[in-house]
């Protein structure tokens, strides 16, 4: 679980940057693009939840056994 966690925070910032450069051609290009580009962010955002979770997840339990 622990390479999942670097791998997701590895990778998630060049998704967003994807997206986001997507996100500026649609705006040029096509309306249903521009839509399916909103959900993948959303998909960005909650994995960047989950990540985080995880973060906290993982502090807590450490301070718990100390």
């Amino acid at each position: 679980m622990e390479e999942q966690h670097k791998l997701l925070k590895r990778k998630l910032p060049a998704a967003l940057d994807v997206i986001i450069g997507a996100e500026e051609q649609a705006s040029k290009n096509r309306e249903s693009a521009k839509s399916w580009l909103e959900e993948l962010r959303k998909v960005d955002y909650k994995a960047n939840d989950v990540v985080d979770e995880f973060k906290y997840e993982t502090f807590y339990r450490k301070a718990k056994e100390e």
